[in-house]
C-alpha cells in the first residue's frame, strides 16, 4: 500500500471482519500492527516478528555492503 487512506482502508476491512467471524477472540492481540508475513525468515510464508525481520535485514545489508566494500 502506498499511500495512508489505502493503509486505513485494508486496517478497517480486517478489524470489521474479524470482529464479524471471530467476537470472542482477542483481537487486540491477534492484529497487533504492523501484521508481517515473509517466507525470508521460516522457508515457508508465516507470520513473523518485526524485530526478527529487523534483524533478518540488517544482517543481509551488511552482506551487501561488505560485496560493495571489496568489489569497489
Amino acid at each position: 500500500m502506498i499511500y495512508d487512506y489505502e493503509r486505513q482502508w485494508t486496517e478497517k476491512a480486517i478489524d470489521d471482519t474479524a470482529n464479524r467471524h471471530f467476537s470472542n477472540a482477542d483481537l487486540n492481540t491477534a492484529l497487533k500492527r504492523p501484521i508481517l508475513f515473509s517466507d525470508w525468515l521460516a522457508g515457508h510464508y508465516a507470520s513473523i516478528d518485526e524485530d526478527d525481520l529487523r534483524q533478518y535485514i540488517q544482517g543481509r545489508l551488511k552482506v551487501q555492503i561488505l560485496k560493495l566494500i571489496s568489489t569497489g
